[in-house]
């Protein structure tokens, strides 16, 4: 899962799950409670304060584990993967909803930050010349939509996406117009050096 610096995860798990602990600078404990031994559900909430990627995992615990000799029940795991980046892309170039139909430059190398409203779709197809780098939000997360991007090779081509909103995917669909944001993209070798 993809985090926004400064946003929360909150956990819940039954009550036989240890405690959570994060090991990693870009996420930090902000409250927990239950767990074994306790007895109560287990929560924990963290918050994202530095970019980075880590796996948080528990395991669970019973009483009889710490029997001699111990049953022989089965220990569960639980971990996900998190990815904490920046809260704007903070590429190269950066562009807004009101950079639609205009057209960007860039060197290969250079990278291309997009951010745009929660009702856009995240980018599905994009030229090769553009790598993902990430993406977190938009439709239907309702977070803003946000992507960086780096320009990987020379092309020339729009780069494409539109709005969406529930009501679309209705048995019957909302007469609501999709607003589309297009972004014409040229990628560059850089000048050879003299």
């Amino acid at each position: 899962m993809t985090l926004v610096l400064g946003q929360t995860l909150g956990v819940s798990l039954p009550s036989s799950y240890l405690p959570l602990t994060s090991a990693s600078p870009a996420l930090t404990l902000v409250s927990s409670s239950g767990g074994y031994p306790t007895g109560q559900p287990l929560t924990a909430l963290f918050r994202a304060a530095g970019t980075g990627s880590l796996d948080l995992s528990t395991v669970s615990d019973d009483p009889c584990f710490h029997t001699t000799p111990p049953c022989a029940r089965p220990v569960l795991q639980w971990t996900v993967h998190v990815n904490v980046v920046p809260a704007s892309p903070a590429g190269d170039v950066n562009l807004t909803q009101a950079a639609n139909r205009t057209t960007v430059n860039l060197v290969i190398g250079q990278t291309l930050g997009v951010s745009l409203p929660a009702n856009y779709r995240p980018f599905t197809s994009v030229n090769s010349a553009l790598t993902l780098v990430w993406t977190t939000g938009g439709y239907p997360t309702g977070q803003p939509l946000r992507v960086l991007f780096r320009a990987v090779g020379g092309a020339s081509f729009d780069l494409y996406t539109q709005t969406d909103t529930a009501c679309n995917h209705d048995p019957t669909p909302c007469p609501g117009p999709y607003q589309p944001w297009t972004v014409r993209i040229n990628t560059l070798y850089p000048p050879p050096s003299r």
